[in-house]
């Protein structure tokens, strides 16, 4: 079920502009800025949505993955960088917690380093997944329906999450509750006010209608954040380990021919390097001691 969405989720305003002249579904908040759909999923379409499909799918460029899983390697690579960024700022292992962990891959690499891993995602295949081959348990549903304790975290990690939230306000409100003081607050996404997104526009990778329903700007995010009781300690964009093979699914979604030359290249070397597009903002915020 899809319904109307007639309200900033950030700040309740009702006014409303398009984003692009020709895409219908791309909003601006006249009175905050932020951009987002101007619809809204139900909670059951998204519970179905993110079925095993969506992490094996023949058209990723429109919908999630080529295969999540067989890009293991490359993912525990990214993580692993990732971690190291954490651990600037808390070297001794606590309890972290990764919400919208996927598969649990960054869990994965956090257990190596000897946190105590806790996530929760929404797909049941994620869940079985990760309990089967990593024998790591996740909360499997929303963020929000969880019970965990209040100031039970040393870090909350968002790695490409809150564009996919119906309720990214909520979420990252109740991350703070979650937290210790000085605790931190990580957050990766797409950043609708990067390079690459004002040279796209509507043709930027970061805008998927069927899962995105958020677009933040760096700027944003760090503005709401410093409202509500955090400090960014680091912010920046990031990027992840890549395959010459998702190059090659990538090139489509920018020019065909390229795409038709790349894959017949690319798909066959069996290669792997760390890409930064610079349209992927992370954010890490400390919480303010109350």
């Amino acid at each position: 079920m899809i319904k109307p969405q007639l309200f900033c989720n950030f700040c309740n305003g009702s006014r409303q502009r398009l984003l692009y002249k020709t895409n219908p579904h791309l909003v601006v908040c006249g009175d905050c800025g932020l951009v987002y759909t101007n619809f809204q999923p139900s909670i059951k379409r998204m519970m179905e949505f993110y079925n095993e499909d969506y992490f094996i799918s023949n058209n990723s460029i429109e919908k999630g993955y080529s295969h999540y899983v067989e890009d293991k390697q490359n993912l525990i690579n990214t993580f692993s960088r990732r971690m190291n960024i954490i651990e600037k700022y808390h070297s001794v292992p606590g309890k972290i917690l990764d919400v919208g962990c996927a598969a649990g891959f960054f869990l994965s690499v956090a257990k190596q380093r000897r946190w105590h891993v806790y996530g929760v995602d929404i797909s049941k295949f994620c869940k079985n997944y990760a309990q089967r081959e990593l024998n790591i348990n996740i909360e499997h549903g929303l963020f929000l329906n969880t019970n965990f304790g209040e100031a039970f975290f040393d870090v909350i990690t968002m790695w490409d999450y809150l564009e996919h939230s119906i309720t990214p306000k909520e979420d990252v409100l109740k991350a703070k509750t979650l937290l210790k003081d000085k605790g931190l607050l990580v957050i990766a996404t797409p950043d609708i006010s990067s390079f690459p997104s004002r040279t796209f526009r509507q043709d930027w990778i970061g805008i998927k209608l069927e899962e995105h329903f958020f677009y933040f700007s760096k700027t944003f995010l760090e503005q709401f954040l410093n409202k509500n009781g955090f400090r960014i300690v680091e912010s920046g964009y990031i990027g992840k380990y890549v395959s010459l093979r998702m190059v090659a699914d990538r090139l489509i979604y920018y020019n065909k021919f390229l795409s038709f030359i790349g894959g017949r290249v690319l798909t066959k070397i069996n290669f792997s390097f760390y890409c930064n597009p610079f349209d992927i903002t992370y954010i890490i915020a400390k919480k303010i001691i109350s």
